[in-house]
């Protein structure tokens, strides 16, 4: 995220080749480590000495949203669609399996989070703003390349229309998916 953030603002050629390497070679390296599951979701953890996953299974939003505006940039940088195509399937399984369905829509909550996790796990609050903040730029690049991007735009539309509704005006819970 950071080099493709980099990359976009520079303006020397040298440090845009440089920043471009750096994140191809960072994006490439994730894939390789199983990081991304099979079901599509990003595991929060690697084994720092095998560089691998090893036994960390957990998934959170927050990893799942980071890595979709980084593939989608890298994607617009490079021509190429393969990283989108990779961030498309992790922000689809993301909407689909990091949810509980409520009134109809899907509402994203932290995966272990439902039903008996309590708000004393506080940074879990700020986990689905950041995954909502990433995909919307995301969204932004996908239109950049050319690529679908409406359920994604109905998706958070759906969180915000329940969140505005459901919680306190002053605060929002934990769990999205409960009524204030």
């Amino acid at each position: 995220e950071l080099a493709m953030r980099l990359y976009g603002k520079s303006e020397d050629s040298t440090e845009k080749s440089y920043f471009l390497n750096e994140a191809k070679e960072v994006a490439d390296w994730f894939i390789k480590t199983g990081m991304i599951s099979e079901d599509n979701l990003v595991q929060d953890g690697l084994d720092t000495k095998t560089k691998t996953v090893g036994g960390c299974t957990q998934t959170y939003t927050y990893n799942q949203g980071v890595i979709l505006d980084a593939f989608a940039r890298l994607s617009v940088a490079t021509n190429d669609n393969t990283y989108a195509s990779i961030a498309q399937s992790i922000a689809d399984a993301t909407i689909t399996k990091l949810v509980q369905t409520v009134e109809g829509g899907n509402i994203l909550t932290e995966k272990g989070q439902y039903p008996l996790i309590t708000a004393s796990y506080s940074d879990g609050n700020a986990f689905k703003g950041i995954f909502c903040r990433y995909l919307g730029y995301f969204i932004d690049q996908l239109k950049t390349l050319n690529l679908p991007y409406d359920n994604y735009v109905k998706f958070l539309k759906s969180n915000a229309d329940y969140v505005w509704t459901t919680q306190s005006s002053t605060s929002f819970r934990f769990r999205w998916d409960e009524l204030d």
